[in-house]
């Protein structure tokens, strides 16, 4: 499903300030798996993590997604990657703190022009599978901080995501939280969906399957 090649991402190239954040990431994740990529901060795990999302584009090397060169998608194949095959769980949740939960679900839609009000009926399903039911009209800045990275996994769900990226999405979450969030994406990973998490706590690192490990922008596979 995800296929990186001698992969590698240069900063400011020819500049003083150039930066190798990447160098030369070979990895395969195949369909239904899940991974933990970890590493000390700066080693170059949102830069791989972006570059999976298509979210920012490596210096070189090939990223094959289903068999096909993102680098050479079109932008509408780019954008549809971005917003409907692969669901993206930022730091800050990507959310807009004064709307609703619902309207932050369906945003996509929105931006895209192609909502329907159909579309709530699906949303507070999935509300109810990400245990948010009856909070579809709440306010996001009014729901609590381990409510918050479910609406957006929510949200990538919605969109029907293929796969599922996580920057950090348990760095401000207390244990009972980590947990239970762990729970969650152990459950829909089960269903079938790819699931990859940058990390710096090992007790998400040992929910998952496996686990890769950045240094100096180098990727290796955890023994």
């Amino acid at each position: 499903m995800i296929c990186l090649k001698d992969v590698s991402k240069i900063y400011n190239q020819g500049k003083a300030n150039e930066t190798q954040a990447l160098q030369h990431v070979t990895l395969t994740i195949k369909k239904g798996d899940m991974v933990a990529i970890t590493g000390p901060s700066g080693s170059g795990k949102s830069t791989l993590l972006h570059i999976i999302a298509g979210i920012d584009a490596q210096t070189s090397g090939v990223y094959e997604y289903d068999g096909n060169d993102v680098r050479k998608m079109s932008d509408r194949g780019k954008c549809e990657l971005r917003n409907k095959k692969i669901g993206i769980i930022l730091q800050d949740f990507g959310l807009l703190g004064n709307d609703t939960v619902l309207r932050n679900i369906c945003l996509p839609e929105i931006i895209a022009g192609t909502y329907k009000k159909s579309f709530d009926k699906k949303v507070r399903v999935l509300l109810q599978q990400v245990g948010l039911e009856g909070l579809e009209h709440k306010k996001v800045n009014h729901v609590s901080g381990g409510q918050r990275p479910r609406v957006a996994i929510c949200r990538a769900l919605a969109m029907d995501a293929e796969v599922i990226v996580a920057d950090e999405p348990t760095g401000a979450l207390d244990l009972s939280n980590t947990e239970s969030l762990m729970d969650l994406l152990e459950r829909l990973n089960k269903q079938g969906i790819t699931v990859i998490i940058v990390t710096h706590d090992p007790y998400v690192a040992n929910r998952c399957t496996m686990e890769y490990v950045i240094e100096d922008g180098k990727l290796s596979k955890h023994a």
